[in-house]
């Protein structure tokens, strides 16, 4: 009989060991808040024209999904699409407002012959944590630096944004801005105009390779150059060595063409006519981001709130668990306590304990079906933020030289149509259009399997 009930106790301690370590499982970790409020570190002047660096930040890369169902539900590859030019739109905002930069606009590429390039990375999102990986890195070829950034938010910090007008996470663009501003302040004058003449003479070289090979040079980059060096060098996250891509090396002034070359002067005007195209993509990137604010902002709140009551759930399971375990424990205690002090009483002891334990692994696993159907409600929920987010993305309307053009896609494949009118006009202006930047690439060929069309199919006339 005491045998018989030593295997029944047995049995009921690893049921309730499997139910209990069950109960230690959390979907969402907790994590410490860092909200808080940062101030913008501005110019403490004017800055004259000459000194004025135009800055490219290109579309960041999105945050990969998690290969954790419980943890990627509701986010998709639009959600995902959606955040990364959503948080380049917001570093372009905040460095907007400190005075030490020319024009700063968001590209999906880095060619365009930027005298900054700021590229960034999406590294984890979910509504309560941003991660952004951050590479800054100057048309010289020299990086300013490549850092992490990651702010932590709760509910109350969306309550005060909205109450400012700002994103809740405006404290860890702001750091990004402070920092990229920082290292600027520590150039010269020479290295300002340094930058700039690079920038201008690369975009020539790679517009026009026969007038203008030459006169950069690039060289290798040193594993050590010192101090600065050793903190500011290594990969600048660039994607190639385009009109604007800051390429592997580093670039140096050879030779200045001649004071009213007329090569320089016709390469001038495209880079304006450019220019001007970018500023059109900047927009659109601008209102894409307007229009996804408030669906955007709710799915993140939601989101955090489904996650904070997923918490509560698998709390409140746990307690439950715990509870259920000490009651078996000391039904356990009961029936052994019975059956020792009474040989005839041994079944009786083994009874008591068994029931005890029945009820305990009855109340765990109520408990645990109860947060299982909480936690699909949630995440259904989730679903169903995540998919009315994807919906909002929708076809821009431009206006070019006149005529409505609906452009289709995706950022990069909006910018793609942009680039095949941009080569249109360019082609009016230069001549061939072998001779333009990119001509041979693949996001100019046509057509191209990301949705680009060659320059005669490109966008749709709106009647």
């Amino acid at each position: 009989m005491i045998g018989g009930f030593g295997r029944r106790t047995g049995l009921v301690w690893g049921l309730l060991a499997v139910v209990a370590l069950g109960g230690c499982s959390h979907t969402y970790e907790k994590r410490e808040v860092n909200y808080k409020d940062v101030a913008i570190d501005r110019a403490p002047g004017e800055v004259p024209d000459s000194q004025l660096i135009d800055v490219r930040i290109k579309s960041f890369k999105p945050a990969p999904i998690s290969e954790d169902k419980d943890k990627s539900v509701g986010i998709s590859k639009e959600v995902r699409k959606v955040e990364a030019y959503y948080a380049a739109v917001q570093l372009r905002r905040t460095m907007q407002e400190t005075g030490y930069w020319g024009a700063v606009r968001v590209v999906p590429s880095d060619y365009t012959g930027g005298e900054l390039l700021v590229a960034g990375s999406v590294l984890e999102s979910d509504g309560e944590i941003l991660r952004l990986d951050v590479t800054v890195t100057d048309a010289t070829g020299t990086q300013w630096f490549d850092r992490e950034y990651s702010g932590i938010v709760d509910s109350a910090a969306y309550d005060t944004a909205k109450k400012k007008g700002e994103d809740p996470f405006a404290f860890v663009y702001t750091k990004i801005s402070n920092d990229i501003a920082q290292y600027r302040a520590k150039l010269q004058p020479a290295e300002v105009k340094n930058i700039r003449e690079v920038a201008k003479l690369r975009f020539a070289a790679d517009f026009a390779p026969d007038a203008f090979k030459g006169y950069v040079k690039e060289k290798p980059k040193k594993s050590d150059d010192g101090f600065f060096g050793g903190i500011f060098s290594g990969s600048n996250g660039a994607s190639g060595d385009g009109a604007g891509g800051q390429g592997t090396g580093h670039y140096e002034v050879a030779r200045l063409p001649a004071k009213g070359d007329p090569m320089m002067e016709r390469v001038e005007r495209v880079r304006v006519r450019e220019d001007l195209v970018v500023d059109a993509l900047d927009q659109e990137y601008e209102s894409l981001a307007r229009q996804v604010s408030d669906s955007y902002t709710q799915w993140r709140s939601s989101r955090l709130n489904e996650m904070n009551a997923l918490r509560k759930v698998e709390e409140q399971r746990d307690t439950q668990v715990g509870q259920s375990v000490a009651l078996a424990f000391v039904g356990i205690l009961a029936g052994v306590a019975v059956g020792s002090s009474c040989r005839s009483c041994a079944g009786t002891g083994g009874a008591i304990a068994g029931a005890a334990a029945a009820i305990g692994l009855q109340n765990a696993i109520q408990a645990s079906n109860q947060a299982n159907a909480d936690e699909k409600m949630h995440k259904a929920a989730l679903e169903e933020i995540g998919q009315s987010l994807s919906s909002d993305v929708k076809p821009v309307v431009v206006q070019v030289e006149g005529q409505a053009v609906e452009l289709r896609g995706s950022a990069e494949q909006k910018f793609s149509q942009w680039r095949s009118i941009m080569k249109r006009l360019y082609k009016q202006e230069v001549g061939p259009i072998k001779d333009l930047p990119g001509a041979a690439g693949p996001s100019d060929s046509a057509p191209d399997k990301t949705g680009g069309t060659d320059e005669k199919t490109a966008g749709t006339p709106k009647s």
